[in-house]
């Protein structure tokens, strides 16, 4: 439950820190990426995810069903660096 919270939380908050980041005449303009973004994640992310789940719980593969977490992990922490090298650049 906490870790739902923070995540209902961080989204507010980016969207706070990046809307300092651009004039005011481009606010539309990263409100409409960020909805997009998000909006291409909730399309992708299940079969993504579900297929990884299939492919690591079926015969013939290593038994893994952790593998959309690892995969999920691995995501945040390339978002994570490419969001630290483009913070250092400010």
């Amino acid at each position: 439950m906490p870790l739902v919270v923070l995540g209902k939380v961080a989204g507010p908050a980016l969207s706070g820190v990046l809307s300092k980041q651009v004039p005011d005449t481009d606010q539309g303009d990263l409100q409409g990426v960020m909805g997009s973004v998000a909006s291409m994640a909730a399309i992708l992310a299940p079969p993504m995810f579900g297929w990884l789940f299939k492919v690591y719980t079926t015969d013939g593969m290593p038994y893994f069903p952790g593998a959309p977490f690892l995969l999920a992990a691995v995501i945040m922490v390339v978002a994570l660096v490419i969001f630290l090298k483009t913070a250092q650049r400010q």
